[in-house]
């Protein structure tokens, strides 16, 4: 898999998310695919991934815009899996899971790591973690001068 590759495959997520289609959002997944969600939910498979997603896509992030930028990429052993961590930075929810809460006013900075495999029919993600980030405490803030 080339960086190009990677690029590719972030892109379809970012844009599966945007147009709110689980569908699309699960293409890139390998059918036996776990992705633990931002509350540690574990999803095993490419379907229990799509009806979770279809079900926010309809919920709570109905409506809502994600940018999803690559942080890091390291391929590993021979060349056939790849490490990609991810940050993602959502607009537009109509709320958040409980126990989650903006990093900042609007927004919830997550992130989100993917393990992809070179396999028989092309370049699947096997594994996803996504994590939110929390809203710095008060005493951690900086107010501009």
């Amino acid at each position: 898999m080339s960086y190009n590759e990677v690029q590719a495959r972030i892109a379809a997520l970012e844009a599966a998310w945007n147009a709110g289609d689980a569908d699309d959002w699960v293409k890139g997944y390998a059918d036996d695919c776990l992705l633990v969600n931002m509350l540690g939910a574990v999803l095993d498979g490419k379907e229990q991934n799509r009806a979770r997603h279809a079900a926010v896509f309809a919920g709570i992030f109905r409506d809502s815009t994600v940018v999803m930028t690559i942080e890091r990429t390291r391929f590993l052993g021979d060349g056939r899996v790849a490490v990609v961590d991810t940050r993602l930075r959502l607009t537009g929810h109509r709320g958040l899971p409980p126990g989650i809460a903006d990093t900042e006013p609007g927004v919830l900075v997550m992130v989100m790591r993917h393990i992809m495999e070179r396999r028989d029919d092309g370049w699947r993600i096997v594994f996803s973690q996504n994590q939110a980030i929390p809203p710095a405490p008060a005493s951690l803030r900086t107010e501009a001068i």
